[in-house]
């Protein structure tokens, strides 16, 4: 037998060892890890003084069938393998999750009494589901995973054997993140008969006015999100429909080879009509998809697994709601009181028609992080001081968009923005029927360009 022959046996034997030793101590580890399970699901009922958490698993990633045991620092306090959910009482306040699958999936969530939540699990990260995901995941998944002697037995050695390297992978991740501050409570106003009082746990629906994406927003980065139906209370306005909320990303991951992109924004307060800022607790997790395994390979004595992560993102239109965190007292408005959509064509100033060029895939840069340039063209022979978008089909956008250049070609301008900066506040998905932009002459007059845009996804 040639050299080269016998050297592809050896691998070759290698490599079978290696699944084989692989094998046995999977299932060795699943066995002695094992978690009483059913088919009959139970739900818990929810409680003043406590928060009703559920988590769920929707598979097993890998090979690996070891169970994942989840804790709030340092309290057990539940397990489940995958394609199955458990359910825990939880004192409210803010807890640090982690789970023994993967030691990197810390995440910082409160949680305030009487809510109920749903939290899906992968590897390194959770997601915070809203209460119709939340209740779609629960039944779809296969079992029931209870909380029994045995698994708290296994939670105790667990907890004690990880423990300190997950806090310590805790204080790296705290380090990167961005401290948002709280919106401090309120006092009870001395004349409380011109006021309204909000009571603590008042859900406000809100909706994101703009698209997020883990390939390119940054810790610290402000998001804006949008108040979706009126805050009503004895009919009076207090919380109005319209209004722009600001949320702060907290911490942003892009994508990697073999992890997934992850986004933790919070929310900390709402505008109210009397123009004060009312604490509320926030909060979006967002991990992306596990990409599936591509190749299987062998190399330095090791079976590997490339998979591929994806991004996480939060797009334009995705509504969220958040909960006061404490009592709050707002000056209201009458029901009828409700700020309009400004009439584009009302105008004090030249308005001229301008053209829009979409490049192809405009909003691939949502998702993959692309970013391409494109153009709005307009006939213009004055010189111009400054040009921005300030409105998409008829909505003022929270802040303007200023172009990275202007060419002025053949009696035209040619505004080039980035498209990355373009498709912030426009729905994927949806038709983009008018853009306005607003440019100042050296004398300070005002002009306007409308752009019959028509750009769908």
């Amino acid at each position: 037998m040639s050299n080269q022959g016998l050297e592809v046996t050896v691998m070759q034997i290698k490599f079978l060892r290696t699944i084989i030793v692989f094998m046995f101590l999977t299932l060795m580890f699943s066995s002695s890890y094992a978690i009483s399970k059913d088919v009959q699901k139970v739900f818990g009922k929810t409680k003043a003084d406590k928060a009703l958490v559920y988590f769920i698993c929707m598979k097993n990633h890998g090979f690996s069938d070891s169970s994942i045991y989840i804790m709030s620092s340092e309290q057990y306090i539940g397990a489940l393998d995958g394609d199955g959910y458990t359910y825990a009482y939880i004192e409210p306040g803010k807890h640090y999750l982690w789970h023994t699958r993967w030691r990197f999936a810390i995440n910082e969530i409160e949680f305030l009494p009487g809510q109920t939540y749903y939290i899906n699990i992968s590897r390194r990260q959770y997601s915070l589901l809203d209460e119709i995901e939340g209740k779609a995941l629960v039944n779809y998944v296969k079992y029931y995973y209870l909380v029994d002697e045995d698994s708290q037995k296994t939670a105790t050695r667990v907890l004690k054997k990880n423990l300190k390297k997950a806090m310590e992978h805790k204080q790296k991740r705290d380090m990167n993140k961005v401290f948002i501050s709280e919106v401090p409570p309120q006092s009870e106003p001395i004349n409380s008969d011109e006021y309204v009082k909000i009571d603590s746990c008042t859900p406000i629906k809100l909706d994101f006015f703009e698209n997020v994406s883990s390939s390119y927003s940054k810790n610290g980065d402000v998001v804006f999100l949008r108040v979706r139906d009126n805050v009503i209370i004895d009919n009076k306005v207090c919380v109005r429909k319209g209004e722009f909320v600001k949320g702060y990303i907290r911490e942003a991951r892009p994508a990697k080879s073999t992890t997934e992109g992850f986004l933790d924004i919070v929310i900390p307060g709402v505008p109210t009509v009397d123009n004060q800022e009312i604490p509320v607790v926030g909060q979006v997790f967002r991990f992306g998809n596990s990409g599936s395994f591509k190749t299987l390979g062998y190399g330095s004595g090791v079976l590997y697994l490339s998979e591929e992560g994806q991004q996480a993102y939060q797009l334009y239109g995705q509504e969220i709601t958040v909960l006061t965190r404490s009592d709050s007292w707002v000056n209201p408005a009458e029901v009828n009181n409700e700020r309009r959509i400004e009439n584009i064509d009302n105008r004090n100033g030249t308005v001229i028609k301008g053209k829009f060029v979409k490049p192809r895939a405009l909003f691939e840069s949502v998702i993959s992080g692309k970013n391409q340039d494109v153009k709005i063209i307009f006939p213009f022979e004055q010189q111009i001081i400054h040009l921005m978008i300030t409105t998409i089909n008829g909505y003022k956008i929270p802040i303007v968009i200023y172009p990275k250049s202007i060419e002025y070609k053949d009696k035209e301008f040619h505004a080039i923005f980035e498209g990355r900066d373009f498709i912030r506040f426009l729905s994927v998905g949806r038709k983009i029927n008018n853009i306005e932009l607003k440019g100042t002459l050296p004398l300070g007059q005002d002009f306007y360009i409308m752009v019959d845009a028509n750009i769908t996804n």
